[in-house]
């Protein structure tokens, strides 16, 4: 019998980076939800850039993370 291969770990992606590694709302869900506020930020961001159409409702989503932010911070 052969061994199962590991798929190697990953670290999570830092909000540190100026990539957004994944856009879409699924992961920026995921990344509030995570507590990834900053990441989960700039996905939201680059949704709005990407889809006009949507602006609003990503802008709210990203004034919603600020908030979250800010108290975050205090």
């Amino acid at each position: 019998m052969e061994e199962a291969e590991t798929a190697p770990t990953e670290e999570p992606p830092s909000a540190s980076g100026s990539e957004v590694p994944i856009v879409t709302e699924t992961m920026a869900r995921i990344y509030e939800q995570q507590g990834a506020y900053e990441l989960a930020l700039r996905v939201y961001q680059e949704l709005a850039r990407r889809n006009p159409e949507k602006r609003i409702e990503y802008e709210r989503a990203q004034a919603r993370l600020r908030d979250r932010l800010s108290h975050a911070d205090s």
